[in-house]
């Protein structure tokens, strides 16, 4: 099987959101980096983008109809303190090898080089599970500044007329540098990450998102909005109360009609034991509760896991009761 040669260049420039500008020109990153991996997929539509719930990670996953070939790419943290390409390269094959084992697969041919900063597996799987699949799997592995970045290309039914196609692909590799990071991308990973659970990690990058908004202004009122509510409760599940108060209270100066900052900081104020500024602020979330965002349900907090340990309490059932 012939290799497929690249060579990965550190481009100096100043970039943009990983998403601005769609799949022909993908550029993936993390919160804490001033760089950004940058491929070329036009054609590709996005499968999946996904983050790591506990460590900085993220995986995004495309898929190109026409030509019956996925990308996929995955950047994080060096939680295995792993120390080159290689050495990426080598513990990935071991898990590999055990997926082939549990799916069955024949693997008739296989090839592992390394070319520049990079690792490569090269490598065809004849069939999974006994059905024939004629699948070449090209994955370049890539240790960069303490971080591991993999991409690997599938194409499914390969023949050798295919090979131009994934080479256009792997030579659109590149790594960009400096990479600046807006307001909207800190925006979607932040609240990624409250999403996955990993408040700590969201209220950091939330909070970037915030300030970095106030310049460049690429969120809509909504987004903003989403923004602050989400980054108080982040800052009130990972115990920042102070934070978290200070957040949603900007929010209501922000706007003093939309529901959810007054309800989000009677959560807070539940999660500090508070009961009394509890009930004061969901009267109030309740008197502006015809202000929610169009398509969005007011929650119920007789229901709602934030005031938990006072649904049982009389005085909280019955303030909640009469509004």
């Amino acid at each position: 099987m012939k290799k497929c040669m690249i060579l990965i260049v550190l481009v100096w420039s100043v970039s943009v959101s990983a998403f601005a500008a769609g799949l022909d020109t993908l550029k993936v990153s993390l919160p804490s980096l001033h760089w950004a991996l940058q491929l070329n997929l036009p054609g590709f539509e996005l499968q999946s983008s996904d983050v790591n719930a506990k460590i900085e990670g993220r995986y995004i996953s495309a898929y190109n109809d026409s030509l019956a070939m996925d990308v996929s790419v995955g950047i994080e943290e060096n939680v295995l303190q792993l120390n080159s390409s290689k050495a990426l390269r080598d513990s990935s094959w071991i898990q590999l090898r055990r997926l082939f084992d549990a799916k069955q697969a024949v693997v008739p041919d296989s090839v592992r080089y390394e070319s520049g900063d990079c690792a490569f597996s090269d490598f065809f799987v004849s069939s999974i599970y006994g059905n024939v699949v004629n699948q070449r799997n090209i994955i370049v592995y890539l240790f960069y500044n303490n971080v591991c970045v993999t991409v690997q290309v599938i194409k499914s039914n390969y023949k050798d007329a295919d090979v131009e196609n994934l080479n256009k692909v792997l030579r659109s590799i590149k790594l960009i540098a400096p990479y600046t990071h807006v307001s909207l991308e800190n925006f979607i990973d932040g609240v990624a990450y409250f999403n996955n659970g990993n408040y700590q990690l969201a209220a950091k990058i939330l909070q970037k998102a915030l300030d970095e908004n106030k310049s460049d202004q690429l969120l809509s009122k909504d987004q903003l909005y989403w923004l602050i509510s989400n980054l108080g409760l982040a800052y009130g599940f990972s115990k920042q109360l102070g934070k978290a108060v200070s957040t949603l209270n900007y929010g209501i100066r922000t706007d003093p009609y939309f529901p959810m900052f007054y309800y989000n900081l009677a959560g807070v104020y539940a999660m500090a034991d508070d009961l009394t500024e509890t009930i004061y602020y969901l009267f109030q979330a309740f008197q502006n509760k015809k202000n929610m965002a169009q398509g969005n349900e007011f929650p119920d907090p007789k229901k709602d896991e934030l005031f938990r340990k006072y649904w049982k309490n009389e005085k909280f059932r019955d303030a909640v009761r009469n509004l």
